[in-house]
């Protein structure tokens, strides 16, 4: 899977997904497609599935993210395209994760991972009857 190191202002850097908002009239998928070549450079060559969804309950705003599977090409380089926000790209292996993470790329991560989740983030496992 792909990380990047995120160092953006007045946050404590962590590891992150690629990630970021739904725009409107976008689906999950559209919008990972989106986020994903805006951030790295990379394109998306499958279908996206939507798999996840986690939510930070303790949020002031309670925020919902989702976590979609993104399948790029065997040679894809991302590139660093917001420096403002990542310091590089790096491809991990599921059991060798770098820390810390990024709170909702943690939880997304644990909750696919079937890990316990930190007492504020609920999981939301998407079925296959939901539309991503």
């Amino acid at each position: 899977m792909l990380l990047g190191r995120r160092i953006k202002t007045d946050e404590p850097e962590s590891w992150c997904l690629p990630g970021g908002h739904v725009e409107a009239g976008e689906s999950f998928a559209q919008a990972a497609v989106r986020e994903i070549a805006e951030e790295t450079g990379l394109t998306v060559l499958a279908p996206v599935t939507a798999t996840i969804m986690v939510m930070d309950l303790a949020a002031p705003v309670p925020s919902l993210t989702c976590g979609v599977v993104a399948m790029v090409g065997e040679d894809a380089e991302p590139r660093i395209l917001e420096p403002h926000v990542f310091a590089c790209w790096a491809w991990t292996r599921r059991d060798c994760l770098p820390e810390p993470l990024f709170p909702a790329s943690g939880a997304l991560l644990n909750a696919w991972l079937g890990k316990p989740l930190a007492p504020a983030w609920q999981a939301y496992p998407i079925t296959s009857g939901m539309r991503p």
